[in-house]
């Protein structure tokens, strides 16, 4: 009788880890879920933010007759544009300029400009990049 009761007692205790192991698995899946959601609301976010924010770029100016007058007339025409120019870097006929990704799109499609991302490596004494 007793290996009856010892077995009917591990039956009941196996039964209710067992229950218990469950709820926890749908409680670590519930968890799990709202941190999910909760990273693709962060991730949405951030490239919302991404999408607004200003990156820097090195603009040169394709055309091959840059002078002093045109070279400013570009760099106003760029303004106009909603480009923030942060430097001009006139020995490659071009600029360093803060612009988001909506303008830099707008931008690819001019066939006079040349852009590129800014690497952020400059050699002071000539005012380069590269």
């Amino acid at each position: 009788m007793r290996l009856w009761t010892f077995i009917a007692c591990v039956y009941v205790l196996a039964s209710a880890v067992g229950v218990l192991g469950r709820m926890s698995l749908y409680a670590d899946d519930d968890n799990r879920q709202q941190v999910l959601s909760a990273g693709d609301n962060v991730a949405h976010h951030t490239e919302q933010a991404s999408h607004d924010e200003e990156r820097k770029y090195i603009i040169m100016f394709k055309k091959a007759q840059v002078n002093a007058q045109n070279y400013e007339a570009m760099i106003s025409s760029l303004e106009e544009q909603g480009v923030t120019v942060d430097d001009r870097l006139p020995i490659i006929n071009g600029v360093v300029a803060r612009m988001d990704e909506s303008t830099r799109r707008m931008m690819e499609t001019n066939d006079n400009v040349m852009i590129e991302e800014d690497k952020e490596v400059r050699i002071p004494e000539y005012n380069m990049y590269y």
